[in-house]
């Protein structure tokens, strides 16, 4: 079963495998289905109730769309397949080797995602950024700040005119 969410990705069906219950795992299940992911490549594998996977999507880099997909792409796809969990996958930039920083556009991308799966009662259970020897974890390694930027997110959309007197 193939459907097209947008014109760059496509969503793939996957005969059931075992659970993936933490981002090891998601790692391992990843190198079986995508080896070789291109730098800035963002990827939403899909989940049933039972953390077995059953579709993936893979979002390339294009020069419209530098920060990752849109979650109406993401959300749109994992309901094609029958998705209770979203886990996103994003091949750093850079694709070096080594330990890297993770940018606040990065952050700021997975707040709306973890948002958006709220509001649509499809929970993002991670959103992991890897290179070729490490991976970050934001949704659990980083949860706090990403709590930060998501209630400052809320507060400029519930009030447009929200200033906040100590900004610099």
């Amino acid at each position: 079963m193939r459907t097209h969410p947008d014109p760059q990705s496509h969503t793939t069906s996957l005969a059931p495998r075992g659970p993936i219950r933490n981002p090891d795992a998601v790692l391992q299940y990843l190198a079986t289905i995508t080896p070789n992911m291109s730098a800035g490549m963002t990827m939403s594998l899909f989940l049933n109730a039972d953390h077995t996977p059953v579709g993936y999507c893979q979002y390339p880099l294009t020069l419209f769309r530098q920060t990752g997909p849109a979650p109406k792409d993401i959300f749109r796809a994992a309901t094609s397949v029958s998705t209770v969990f979203v886990i996103l996958i994003q091949q750093h930039p850079t694709q070096e080797t080594g330990p890297f920083d993770i940018g606040e556009d990065q952050r700021q991308q997975a707040s709306k995602y973890a948002l958006a799966g709220q509001l649509l009662e499809i929970p993002v259970l991670d959103y992991l950024v890897i290179n070729n020897t490490h991976r970050v974890s934001l949704l659990i390694d980083d949860r706090d700040e990403l709590n930060r930027i998501a209630r400052t997110y809320v507060q400029r959309l519930a009030n447009p005119l929200y200033m906040d007197p100590c900004q610099n």
